[in-house]
């Protein structure tokens, strides 16, 4: 009972300083996963508000985002409804509801999170409001699947913990040692 605790602190500070590596771990990994989506929805943006009209964007190559780690466009009118995209079913990727508004409250017209549609599939997006002079905003989506996010993560948590375990085990055993003494 002594050993305990006396080990105690230790173990919070082990716990607490693995807990730590593993929240920053993951939130840069996390956080990277939108970095090509920015870039890509405020060029796609920049193309409507200087004339392109959402057809013609080059969106990139039509894929399965359900199956691809490639960026996707889609880009969505005023009210939520598709304009143009990249993805085989588009029909399949509606907005939650409230983006939109979110996008417009933003101080800079943009939004980013982590959507799950129905097919089960997570995606790291970036939506941004592209508006020219008078006339009806569209709303610029660029995605993409976060499988490969998530399973860096799953290393991270998996490195992470069995760290802790060998921190846990050591400075139980170091204090036993000196207890023993």
């Amino acid at each position: 009972m002594r050993i305990v605790k006396a080990w105690l602190p230790i173990a919070l500070a082990i716990s607490a300083m693995s807990g730590l590596v593993y929240v920053t771990g993951q939130q840069i990994l996390r956080q990277g996963a939108n970095d090509p989506q920015i870039q890509l929805a405020e060029d796609w943006a920049q193309d409507i508000q200087g004339g392109v009209q959402p057809p013609q964007l080059n969106l990139g190559n039509t894929i399965d985002p359900t199956k691809s780690v490639a960026p996707f466009g889609i880009v969505y009118d005023a009210k939520g409804v598709l304009a143009t995209g990249s993805v085989k079913e588009p029909n399949a990727m509606s907005l939650p509801d409230g983006v939109i508004a979110s996008v417009d409250k933003s101080s800079n017209t943009e939004s980013r999170f982590t959507w799950q549609p129905a097919s089960g599939a997570r995606f790291a997006v970036v939506i941004k409001r592209a508006q020219r002079d008078g006339a009806e905003p569209y709303y610029v989506l660029a995605g993409r699947n976060m499988v490969e996010v998530e399973k860096r993560e799953s290393h991270v948590l998996l490195m992470t913990t069995f760290a802790w375990l060998v921190a846990m085990a050591g400075s139980f055993y170091l204090e036993y040692i000196a207890l023993r003494r």
